[in-house]
């Protein structure tokens, strides 16, 4: 795949400002050489995080009902802004441009008070990309919504079929501090036992939790070994480290530990360490 880098890298000031635009066209070009990649992973929070650190982190199903509205309606609140932003933009745009000479620049006030000179072949180019770039924000919130939408409907259906109520929820309560407060406190206690932050040791215990939807998707399939055994624990993380290298690299575990032991071998010797003394 062809690249403007180095037209881009070896640009004059003469390219860089001409009024045709041609260099910013090409910046544009490397901008969104991405883009449909980017699109297809418009999803700011995937499922598993959703599923296993919002509604997960809820011990009961009336408060993980409560807690995937709340979560829902924030995501469903940014796509309605993001509308909103859209139309406004759209109207100042029209109302600033229509009818005016686009070929000379025009003073217009900002949103701060003050005063700027603004071109119409700028202004234009930041409305269009913004309208450009509406899909990726729209698919980002909707892929949240359906992900919320199943889990509620799991979650009614684990309630017999009915909605939560106000008197249900607070009927709850007291379960929902017990459990928690519980989990609290083994996550402290195994923090203590292990080393490992209370917080990493309850993601843990999350992600390998059964699902809450039946399909068995978002839970890590693996394990992160015995807390109780600090050697099976240890040896189990360090197994999830490696795989994680491996596939990121591309090089095996067998690979990876002969480059280190080629490293070990290339560790300086001193004149001062009597154990790595210059022969």
């Amino acid at each position: 795949m062809s690249n403007n880098y180095e037209a881009i890298a070896l640009a004059t000031s003469k390219e860089v400002l001409g009024d045709d635009n041609e260099f910013m066209l090409k910046v544009l070009q490397e901008a969104t050489r991405w883009e449909q990649s980017e699109t297809e992973l418009a999803q700011g929070r995937s499922d598993f995080q959703i599923e296993k650190f919002i509604i997960h982190d809820n011990f009961t199903i009336p408060s993980a009902f409560k807690a995937a509205l709340v979560n829902r309606r924030s995501v469903a609140e940014g796509l309605l802004q993001q509308v909103i932003d859209a139309k406004r933009a759209a109207r100042e745009f029209h109302y600033k441009w229509d009818g005016k000479d686009k070929t000379q620049p025009i003073w217009w006030k900002t949103r701060q008070g003050g005063e700027e000179l603004t071109w119409y072949d700028i202004d234009e180019f930041h409305f269009h990309r913004m309208l450009e770039g509406l899909n990726r924000g729209f698919k980002a919130c909707v892929e949240e919504l359906e992900c919320f939408d199943k889990l509620i409907n799991r979650l009614i259906e684990l309630n017999g079929g009915k909605l939560i109520t106000r008197e249900q929820y607070n009927e709850d309560q007291p379960n929902y501090w017990e459990r928690r407060l519980a989990n609290q406190s083994l996550d402290d206690l195994l923090a203590a036992r292990t080393g490992v932050n209370a917080g990493n040791i309850r993601s843990m215990r999350r992600a390998s939790a059964p699902t809450v939807l039946t399909d068995d998707v978002n839970r890590t399939k693996g394990t992160f070994g015995d807390p109780n055994n600090p050697m099976d624990f240890l040896n189990s993380l360090q197994q999830s480290v490696a795989s994680g290298i491996e596939e990121i690299t591309g090089m095996n575990q067998q690979l990876l530990r002969g480059i280190e032991e080629q490293e070990q071998k290339q560790i300086p010797q001193s004149l001062f360490n009597p154990d790595l003394k210059l022969e």
